[in-house]
Order: C-alpha cells, then sequence, then structure tokens
C-alpha cells in the first residue's frame, strides 16, 4: 500500500492498530461498545502521545487526569495526532500523579465527540496530508472507569510495546516506496535511449540502482528480522531500531538516486517522486525519530562489557 501513498497507508495502519490493541487488551465493555464500529470503519481511532512540549521523551507528558465521581476527568493539549482531523476515538496518555514520571502514566478511551474536546486546525505536512495530523485540547473531559484503558504502571510499558511494532510497520513501509521508485527508474532506463544505448546499460546509472536494490534488500531483511522476533514473542525493542534507523536513511537516499536516475522527468508531479520524497522525510521522525534509533542503539553498545557482546542482547 506504501507504494502508493505513505501517508494514507500510515493512517489506516494506525487505525487498525487501535483496533487490534482494543481487541487484545481491552476489557469485555471496551470490546463490546468500541470494537464493532472501528472495524467496519463507521468510526476511525486515533493514539495521543505526542504534546506541544513532549514528543520522544514520552514520560514528560503534561496532559493530566484528575478522579472525578464515577470516573477521571483529563486536562491538556495532544499534538501531532494521526487521524486527529476526523478521529471519534482516542486512546489518550495522562499523568494521574503529577511527578511521579513514568509510574503514573494511564492511558483512556476518550470520545472525541464529547463535551470538553475541541481541535485546533489541521497540522500542515509536507507531503502528508493524508495523515490528517492535528492538535487535541481536552478540557475537563469526563471519561467514565469502564473507559481507562490502562492503569497507572502498565500504561507506559504498553505504549513502548506499540511504538516497537510501530517502527517495524514504518519500516515496511518505507520499503514500499523505495521498492516504487526503483521499479520505475529501471523501467525509464530500459525505454530511454542516450547516445545510441539503452540507458540501463550506461554503467553510471547502473551502478547507482544497483546501490538502492542492495540497500532496500538491506533494510527488507532487518525489517522482517525484527517482525520475525515479534512473531516469536521476543524483546524486539533494538532490532526495531536497527530497521527503522537503517530504513529511514536508504528510504530518502533512495528514492532520491532514482528520482535522479529518471532526468528531468522524476520532476513530473503526475508521478510520485515527489510525494515518495516528502514520505522519506516523513518516515525520519514518526514513531521514534532517527536520532533516537541511533541513541537506542549506541546505548545498547555502551552496555557490552569490554567489547564483548551482551549474552541478553537480541542477536
Amino acid at each position: 500500500m506504501a507504494r502508493t501513498c505513505l501517508p494514507s497507508t500510515f493512517a489506516l495502519n494506525l487505525a487498525q492498530g487501535m483496533a487490534t490493541r482494543i481487541e487484545r487488551e481491552g476489557s469485555e465493555s471496551q470490546v463490546r461498545r468500541h470494537l464493532p464500529s472501528l472495524i467496519c470503519g463507521e468510526r476511525i481511532a486515533a493514539v495521543s502521545l505526542s504534546e506541544p512540549g513532549a514528543g520522544s521523551d514520552f514520560s514528560a507528558i503534561a496532559t493530566w487526569a484528575e478522579r472525578a465521581a464515577g470516573g477521571w476527568r483529563l486536562h491538556g493539549t495532544k499534538a501531532w495526532v494521526t487521524n486527529g482531523a476526523h478521529a471519534d476515538l482516542a486512546l489518550v496518555y495522562a499523568q494521574t500523579e503529577p511527578g511521579s514520571g513514568a509510574a503514573g502514566i494511564a492511558s483512556f478511551l476518550v470520545e472525541l465527540h464529547a463535551d470538553g474536546v475541541s481541535r485546533a486546525a489541521d497540522v500542515p505536512l509536507i507531503g502528508g496530508h493524508a495523515i490528517g495530523a492535528a492538535t487535541i485540547v481536552l478540557d475537563g473531559v469526563f471519561v467514565a472507569d469502564d473507559d481507562l484503558f490502562a492503569p497507572p504502571g502498565q500504561a507506559f510499558k504498553r505504549a513502548l510495546t506499540g511504538i516497537t511494532g510501530a517502527r517495524i510497520h514504518v519500516s515496511a513501509m518505507a520499503c514500499g516506496i523505495v521498492a516504487d521508485s526503483l521499479a520505475r527508474a529501471v523501467d525509464h532506463g530500459r525505454v530511454r535511449h542516450s547516445f545510441g544505448r539503452p540507458l540501463i546499460e550506461h554503467q553510471g546509472l547502473r551502478w547507482s540502482l544497483a546501490d538502492v536494490a542492495t540497500g532496500l534488500e538491506a533494510a527488507r531483511a532487518l525489517t522482517y528480522s525484527a517482525a520475525q522476533r515479534i512473531a516469536a514473542g521476543a524483546d524486539a525493542t533494538l532490532a526495531a531500531a536497527h530497521a527503522k534507523r537503517f530504513s529511514a536513511d536508504m528510504a530518502l537516499s533512495g528514492v532520491a538516486a532514482c528520482m535522479q536516475a529518471m532526468g528531468g522527468v522524476g520532476l513530473r508531479a503526475d508521478l510520485p517522486f515527489g510525494r515518495h520524497l516528502a514520505a522519506a522525510r516523513i518516515v525520519a521522525y514518526v514513531d521514534g525519530t532517527t536520532e533516537m534509533m541511533r541513541d537506542r542503539i549506541g546505548a545498547d553498545l555502551a552496555r557490552r562489557r569490554g567489547g564483548r557482546p551482551n549474552p541478553e542482547a537480541p542477536r
């Protein structure tokens, strides 16, 4: 799907992921009330993690939840909410004990048409309109106890697990935009002639596209390796960081190289290279920046003793 439009795929994947999370982690009441409408597409879901002052440092969120009769009242502002422009339901993370950091964070299923919910103007993203990013303001929004999704002590850990899986999904999407770009560049090189022979027969072009192909295969291998760890129930945190870091860099350079191989044709607005290039930039930010991935990988290296591999680290 990402070969056609990565932002649309990202938005749909998040909505589907929310339905999956409710099915796996929700209470019987939450499954009964929310899941059917999400599965059939009558309603769209979102996840609210980031805030104007808290992005990569998720434990620093300022949105807070106070106890009320029969439930909670949520106060705060969530930013960069995927599907936020049109979502009906959101999984909102809020601090229940100021000063307690990750230990006090809980998550709630919030109806986005409830009293006290307002949405700021859509966040305009270069090449990412389909993501539907928006800012959501919560002004004393009441959430019944029945829609507490994960209590303090569990919500933060569940969020990190979900982000690990999301990073693998994004890596796969990055492979998609490069695969489409490469196929188009190769087809163009076969039919376009220069100096009496097809472009693909010129060593400079052929080597450039060969490098893209190798990068794509490497990114796919890292992505599948991380996905297999998830499927096996193993810790995929480091594997996902490797996959997303490499895939993000590979996508940016790979799409640019394929675009260059097309010559001036690559600039045509009716071809997807411009969209793919913008999407490659989006990949570098969503579900953890490229810098965060490098830091996580570097932290694992720092934990190794005397240059010897950590026996507890996933291989």
